[in-house]
């Protein structure tokens, strides 16, 4: 499997009221050579089923489930399985613009 340019970690719990939007404004970005590594903290709602439905098929998602131990630790699990040489941080309620990972990745 390549390694993609950006990793973009987005540690989430109990975030379904909001994660979708979240999750679209990342498929729209510009820049499209990123992987999503999302680390479900042990939600108790819908997060995981979200995030799956939309980024269904798409290989650039990797779920976690995690343990409920908060948001260092899910940082942490995330942290390691993040392959790009850059990682982008997002939370569950964020909106990224566009061309964020584009002007980012130009940096």
């Amino acid at each position: 499997m390549r390694m993609p340019a950006i990793s973009i970690l987005l540690p989430v719990r109990n975030a379904a009221a909001t994660l979708g939007e979240t999750l679209e404004s990342l498929k729209a970005q510009t820049f499209k050579d990123f992987e999503l590594v999302l680390v479900d903290d042990h939600s108790t709602d819908a997060s995981a089923a979200v995030a799956q439905r939309i980024f269904a098929g798409d290989p650039r998602l990797e779920l976690i489930v995690a343990k409920e131990q908060g948001l260092v630790p899910a940082l942490r699990a995330g942290t390691d399985v993040c392959r790009a040489p850059l990682i982008a941080r997002m939370d569950g309620d964020d909106l990224a613009l566009p061309r964020r990972l584009e002007y980012q990745h130009q940096l």
